[in-house]
């Protein structure tokens, strides 16, 4: 009798302190933002545990939809807590070469996200998810707040992007280039992405990163390095070219060597600019590269718009990323036009974006707070 009083308890007791913060959350904002907040937080790591909100939570209403009439294979799943009434949503924008749309990872911040309250759009778009990054991937970023904001189930005053990696700086780019998708957003985050391509191209060759007046050795990921080519050689006119620069500095295919050690004209300056080591050399190829190469340069370039950003701001980076060096949010921010940015935060348990670092306790604790404001500013804005 007394193990059963004891269990009961056990279940009893984490039940009741929910019940009594949902009422509080039920007639006052700042508790009811705390609430969702405290509720989604968990679902962003791996395995997240289950607790009393999950034990009694439905589960959410999922559909896959086609979301751009731009680009027809662009895709979504649509995540939304079990009812009929309007709700905020947070369109997601995963980076190159995603995880699959129904990674537990992501199931579990979309049944985080519902249990909050908030829906969830996963966007799944066919160039990045083939790694490529391309001017035109503005279109369906634009697309999928053009689809969500007529949904039945959304508030079209409540929809907020999270974009991450290179995703972000493509966000950055759209958020400009469509004024009118800028201007309707709740907020936009991006997570780990880069300022400018000049910059990490530079930062890619050299191996190393210009944090204000010093430069400091910085190892970029191989995978990186493939992805930020790949999207210059997209531009590379001759299809002879384009094939042999793709195999040898994407595909890393040796046998590609003499191939392109032959090709010549604007082939040769990229070669040659992807191959360089120091800044005068750097400095020189991108003076000599063709306009075309110089304007897919800037295209891809958000320090080229962000000066005209509409839209409230959050930025985030994990400072030891591989992929993008965290100087590049430092410059975004540095460059936003004023009351654009919410929050920025510098993060140290991530690896890139995502939360798998083992940390102590203490210096845990710091990145939950920091990474908890946040998502109550987001929240906020949401809700």
């Amino acid at each position: 009798m007394r193990t059963q009083l004891i269990v009961r308890r056990g279940i009893l007791v984490p039940l009741a302190v929910v019940a009594v913060l949902a009422m509080l959350a039920a007639w006052w904002r700042p508790a009811n933002v705390a609430w969702r907040t405290a509720v989604l937080t968990p679902h962003l790591f791996p395995d997240p545990p289950v607790g009393p909100v999950a034990a009694v939570s439905p589960e959410p209403e999922r559909t896959t939809v086609n979301f751009s009439p731009h680009v027809p294979d662009a895709t979504a799943d649509l995540y939304f807590p079990p009812g009929e009434g309007r709700v905020g949503l947070i369109i997601l924008l995963l980076g190159a070469f995603p995880y699959p749309k129904d990674a537990p990872q992501l199931v579990n911040l979309a049944a985080g996200l519902t249990r909050a309250g908030i829906g969830l759009m996963i966007l799944d778009t066919p160039d990045l998810t083939a790694g490529r990054i391309r001017p035109g991937e503005v279109v369906p970023i634009a697309d999928a707040w053009r689809f969500a904001a007529a949904h039945p189930r959304v508030d079209p005053s409540q929809i907020g992007y999270v974009a991450l990696s290179v995703a972000g700086s493509l966000l950055l780019i759209a958020l400009v280039r469509d004024a009118e998708f800028g201007r309707g957003l709740a907020f936009a985050t991006v997570f780990g992405a880069y300022y400018d391509t000049e910059s990490m191209l530079r930062a890619m060759c050299t191996a190393s990163m210009r944090d204000g007046a010093t430069t400091v050795p910085w190892e970029p990921a191989p995978l990186a390095r493939r992805i930020f080519a790949a999207a210059l050689i997209d531009a590379v006119d001759d299809p002879s070219d384009k094939e042999a620069l793709y195999y040898r500095f994407v595909l890393e295919d040796d046998a590609w060597r003499p191939a392109v050690e032959a090709v010549t004209g604007p082939a040769a300056t990229l070669r040659d600019l992807l191959q360089a080591t120091n800044d005068a050399d750097i400095d020189r190829l991108l003076d000599e590269l063709p306009p075309v190469l110089q304007e897919r340069l800037a295209e891809l370039s958000p320090s080229r718009y962000v000066h005209r950003l509409q839209t409230p701001l959050f930025v985030m980076h994990d400072r030891a990323d591989q992929y993008v060096p965290y100087v590049e949010s430092r410059r975004l921010v540095e460059h936003l036009p004023p009351d654009t940015l919410v929050r920025y935060s510098e993060f140290v348990m991530f690896e890139h974006v995502n939360p798998v670092k083992s940390l102590d306790p203490v210096t845990f604790a710091g990145e939950i707070s920091a990474l908890y404001r946040h998502l109550y500013d987001m929240i906020w804005l949401l809700t």
